[in-house]
């Protein structure tokens, strides 16, 4: 078990993003179908714990919309990390809107 006091650091080491073949490549503006995965250094600190493991978590993901200056997309991530697996295992959501600048 964790301490309340610990502090979480997180490191992403690589990710990748691939379009389907069937679902035209992410070459629409809508609905773009993509999958990936992370790979990354995961960190706990704490007063009378710690933790320190290294994790892949595979994702699948929608770009709602794109076009020139924007991208707005969802994403859902499982994350399994290399040692202790049955305890840190998780489901992880995110959403994004980015900005050309």
């Amino acid at each position: 078990m964790l301490s309340v006091n610990s502090i979480p650091v997180a490191a992403v080491a690589s990710k990748s993003l691939k379009y389907s073949r069937h679902l035209g490549r992410g070459g629409r503006k809508f609905l773009n179908l993509y999958s990936g995965y992370n790979i990354g250094y995961l960190m706990y600190s704490g007063k009378k714990s710690s933790l320190k493991n290294y994790y892949v978590s595979p994702a699948i993901g929608i770009e709602l919309f794109k076009n020139n200056f924007m991208l707005i997309d969802t994403k859902m991530t499982y994350m399994l990390p290399f040692n202790d697996n049955l305890y840190l295992r998780d489901f992880q959501f995110a959403a994004a809107v980015n900005f050309v600048f």
